[in-house]
């Protein structure tokens, strides 16, 4: 199946200038390298040369890091703003991270010794958000009698056993730490 030039086109045009050279051109298909032929035209980008772009340099710690999460940014779909949005929470928090783009997925990076403290800040300041907002959707489109036979420990029990399990590990190292 060829790829939609339309939904190319949006997806390129939604990619930062350092994230648009870090396609691989190579891997495109022919209608895909016309779309980002162009987008490089409209920025007056030239792949190779000093462009000026917002790019940086990958930092020393790169080797070591991991995703702190990640988003899809095959075409059709525009990941640009959650991708920003969640640098800007981090970098908010003192983060150090580095965004990784290929062609479907693109990887917000932060140094190993920095993911935990990472993955609890963007639960809590960007995807807990967006779960509440289409638990209340949901909820909102049950019927009164389907919803008068949900149980909120039906909703909540996964998560409640998770910060259970999380308490649980965090004290057993705590008396480890002290014995």
């Amino acid at each position: 199946m060829e790829p939609n030039a339309e939904d190319l086109r949006r997806h390129y045009a939604s990619l930062s200038d350092a994230a648009l050279l870090a396609v691989e051109r190579s891997d495109l298909t022919a209608i895909a390298q016309t779309c980002y032929d162009e987008e490089l035209s409209k920025r007056d980008i030239v792949p190779g040369q000093d462009n000026g772009a917002d790019g940086e340099n990958e930092p020393d710690w790169i080797e070591e890091s991991v995703s702190a999460c990640s988003f899809d940014s095959g075409p059709g779909n525009n990941s640009a703003p959650d991708l920003e949005e969640a640098r800007n929470i981090l970098e908010s928090a003192d983060i150090p991270c580095y965004v990784k783009v290929s062609p479907a997925i693109c990887e917000l990076l932060v140094p190993g010794g920095f993911h935990l403290s990472a993955t609890s800040i963007l639960d809590k300041e960007f995807f807990n958000l967006r779960l509440e907002a289409e638990w209340r959707t949901h909820l909102q489109e049950l019927s009164d009698e389907d919803f008068d036979a949900l149980k909120l420990e039906d909703l909540t029990a996964g998560l409640m056993d998770r910060v259970d399990r999380l308490t649980r590990a965090y004290i057993a190292e705590q008396e480890r730490r002290k014995s």
